[in-house]
């Protein structure tokens, strides 16, 4: 499978690769996009024991969500975007683009990148 990440700079572009890479009808191929109002923090589980209790003593844990910052640039890296490039997209969604990540076979990748590039991507990377 390869890696292929690319800028798309507003939601008609997302639109319009979204609905090319569907045309394809190739099996396997999954993408995902990333946003900066989907992505700006990472939802951590936390577990801890109450007071006077311990792991080894018993007692039942109690847990708790809190929020981290995450880097945007850490999270592009964690779904597939090239390290080197990883950043630049990282701005990029910050500013208002999205960022798509596409899983597709080897065989297809010069067809999905014809497909981003057609529907207006930039900045298209693969691993």
């Amino acid at each position: 499978m390869s890696k292929i990440a690319a800028l798309l700079p507003d939601e008609e572009i997302a639109e319009n690769a979204t609905d090319r890479l569907a045309k394809l009808n190739i099996d396997d191929l999954t993408w995902e996009l990333v946003r900066d109002e989907d992505n700006r923090e990472r939802i951590l589980p936390v577990m801890a024991w109450p007071a006077g209790n311990s792991a080894q003593g018993g007692g039942v844990p109690v847990g708790i969500v809190t929020r981290a910052d995450y880097p945007e640039e850490k999270a592009l890296e964690d779904r597939g975007a090239d390290h080197d490039d990883a950043d630049f997209y990282a701005q990029s969604v910050a500013h208002g683009a999205t960022a798509i990540i596409v899983d597709a076979p080897d065989e297809y990748r010069e067809q999905v990148r014809t497909a981003l590039q057609n529907a207006g991507a930039t900045r298209i990377s693969q691993e």
